[in-house]
């Protein structure tokens, strides 16, 4: 009988547990403004990368977004993310910022017309090579926000 009580209080306490980080994980409403930047005037461009957090210091309860959610550019118009400076997380290496829109590769043997890459000095910047070629029409490239042990995000770039 002691055995199965024993039993009974571990799945209460393990049940408890899940559900208190399923419930963090579930999807919720960001609270944010949907902001669009248009960088077709500027000389540099930079997206700023903020993030909505339950807990503060837990990356696994943070989303990352894009404070310029939908971002103008021109062709050829190189542009950059950035993480917000007053937190300590750092993009993925590997795949950070990555465009993943079928239209942003040109082809197999070309590659993707929005290659990015990390800064080597610091793991809060992407660096993005714009490849588009100047009379190309206007479209929308989706691309998506890998931050270290964060939910994945997938955004926009226009291109004018």
């Amino acid at each position: 009988m002691q055995r199965i009580m024993v039993a009974v209080v571990i799945a209460a306490v393990v049940s408890a547990v899940g559900g208190w980080f399923a419930a963090l994980q579930q999807a919720r409403v960001v609270g944010h403004p949907d902001m669009h930047h248009d960088c077709r005037k500027d000389k540099t461009c930079v997206v700023d990368i903020h993030f909505d957090c339950f807990a503060t210091n837990l990356a696994f309860t943070c989303t990352p977004y894009a404070v310029q959610e939908v971002i103008l550019v021109n062709s050829g118009q190189n542009f950059d993310f950035t993480i917000d400076k007053t937190t300590q997380w750092g993009f993925n290496p590997s795949d950070g910022i990555k465009f993943t829109s079928a239209n942003a590769v040109s082809s197999p043997s070309t590659g993707t017309l929005l290659p990015c890459l990390p800064d080597p000095q610091d793991k809060q910047q992407y660096h993005c090579q714009n490849k588009i070629k100047p009379g190309t029409d206007s479209d929308a490239y989706k691309y998506q926000i890998d931050v270290h042990g964060m939910p994945i995000v997938d955004p926009w770039i226009v291109n004018y």
